[in-house]
């Protein structure tokens, strides 16, 4: 019986796998119920687009499966969305690697390992953070330190410095160019 099981997943940073979580979620949940449950996991701020993404062992990207309904351009079928897919399906024994991305502007990778299907603790409210190492960076402080490094100052520094800051950096590329207007 499917209400008395959960599924076991370990989640962590793709660049920091010291940051990790282990969570048991119900086995009949979606995969929105598991993005709730990673927002809640990991301290994320509910506001920022996520997406999962169906892979193989290696981590090679093979579907993505978004927040949202998405219809591509030139075609009227709809993709499937997190509310539309057991998370059991995504991931269980025979797939059992999922990869979440957070945050379209910080994209923050995170990687999904299937564990086990347990069973439920009837004492227990699901989904259970059953599990967590290290501390997760602040979302807020990650995304003004992205922006400060990527403002157009920054850049136009960059480029300058590049050029051993010779104003004529700027325009070598244009010479004679632009002429005949």
């Amino acid at each position: 019986m499917n209400d008395q099981k959960a599924i076991r997943l370990k989640i962590y940073f793709e660049k920091e796998t010291t940051i990790e979580r282990v969570v048991d979620i119900d086995l009949d949940t979606t995969l929105e119920d598991l993005h709730l449950t990673i927002l809640a996991a990991f301290d994320f701020n509910a506001g920022e687009m996520a997406s999962f993404w169906l892979c193989n062992t290696k981590w090679e990207r093979q579907q993505e499966i978004p927040m949202i309904r998405i219809v591509e351009e030139g075609s009227e079928i709809e993709s499937a969305c997190m509310s539309d897919v057991k998370t059991v399906a995504a991931i269980n024994q025979e797939r059992p690697s999922l990869i979440y991305e957070y945050d379209m502007l910080l994209m923050w990778v995170l990687r999904i390992e299937f564990v086990e299907i347990t069973d439920k603790i009837a004492s227990m409210a699901y989904p259970v953070l059953v599990h967590e190492n290290g501390k997760v960076p602040n979302p807020d402080e990650a995304r003004s330190k992205l922006l400060e490094e990527n403002s157009t100052d920054h850049i136009a520094e960059d480029l300058f410095r590049e050029g051993g800051g010779d104003d004529d950096y700027f325009y070598e590329d244009f010479e004679g160019e632009y002429d005949d207007y």
